[in-house]
């Protein structure tokens, strides 16, 4: 029951002698009215025609079928189907944003530092000491620290260089 899904073509607009598409105005970069706005996506398209094929082949009845034998999963321990079933039920978990224990990072003052304190956090998740999301978090903070050190620096430099240059 395979049904393909055909597009309409768009109508093209030619140039008098209809030799060719004339997309745009003559002597312009004005598009032409009718002007199709170009072929578009065609991987969108096809998983658009995917996604009409699985609509039509899927009826409302396999899928409380198959909503069945997951909850049946489910009741017998497979985390997997548990995990799947509350997602598509209530919704993905959130990551809590839980207080982070057990790391210590230096201070940081110089780009060295930050190095130091990225491998501080690598170290940490590599552990189980903080959570992936956590490290991410810690991670985009260290490298707003080092930025702003690099940013710091660069002024004082060009003040000494501006300071020199009006010597």
């Amino acid at each position: 029951m395979k049904k393909k899904i055909k597009m309409k073509p768009k109508q093209k607009v030619t140039n008098a002698a209809n030799v060719r598409p004339q997309w745009h105005e003559p002597n312009s970069n004005k598009f032409a009215k009718g002007n199709p706005g170009g072929p578009g996506n065609p991987h969108t398209q096809r998983i658009h025609e995917y996604n009409a094929a699985i609509r039509e082949a899927v009826s409302s009845g396999d899928i409380a079928e198959v909503m069945r034998v997951m909850v049946r999963r489910a009741k017998r321990g497979d985390q997997f189907a548990s995990k799947l079933l509350l997602d598509r039920c209530i919704g993905k978990s959130r990551p809590m944003d839980l207080p982070i224990t057990g790391l210590q990072l230096p201070e940081m003052a110089t780009a060295a530092d930050t190095v130091k304190a990225t491998n501080a956090i690598v170290r940490a998740t590599r552990d189980g000491t903080i959570t992936t999301e956590q490290a991410a978090a810690l991670a985009s903070l260290v490298e707003l620290t080092r930025r702003s050190i690099e940013t710091h620096q660069l002024a004082e430099r060009l003040a000494q260089l501006e300071q020199e240059i009006g010597r």
